[in-house]
């Protein structure tokens, strides 16, 4: 099994440019993989502009349900709003000037976690099985994740074959 994380780093602070990355290793790798050139999926990204209010719009927005079960309480993170702001790689031939797009995708939801959700919801718990600790120690911590709507620019751990 391998743990894959994507890391949205439209302002440059990793100093690989505005770049969205994939990270994938082991999922019992003890330090996660180092972020380097290799790894960049888009490097054309843009800061999101702001939403209605004038707050800033992160790459990555999470819903979490808490669940009470026999182990106490357990937070599921049962969906993630992913969106990216690009610019195009060529200018436009009418006016001369680069283009942006946005582009939100609003329902990523692991059909696994949703499950164990739901399975936990239903005191079915004989059935979920907790995050291995290896997995644990890759994740973003809770500050990233946090409580339902919580947002962050490096997101979306996932394990999976």
């Amino acid at each position: 099994m391998r743990y894959v994380e994507y890391t949205c780093d439209p302002t440059n602070n990793l100093g690989l440019g505005p770049v969205l990355l994939r990270n994938e290793m082991p999922y019992d790798a003890v330090l996660k993989a180092t972020l380097d050139p290799s790894k960049v999926l888009l490097s054309n990204l843009l800061t999101n502009p702001p939403d209605q209010n004038g707050n800033p719009v992160p790459c990555f927005t999470y819903q979490t349900q808490t669940v009470l079960t026999n182990t106490g309480l357990d937070t599921f993170v049962t969906g993630v709003a992913v969106t990216l702001t690009e610019q195009t790689q060529n200018r436009d031939p009418q006016t001369n000037q680069f283009q942006s797009e946005t582009k939100a995708l609003l329902n990523v939801s692991p059909r696994n976690v949703f499950n164990a959700w739901e399975l936990a919801n239903a005191e079915l718990t004989d059935r979920v099985q907790t995050m291995p600790p290896s997995v644990s120690n890759l994740a973003p911590q809770p500050s990233v994740v946090g409580q339902s709507g919580s947002t962050g620019q490096t997101g979306l751990g996932l394990v999976g074959y």
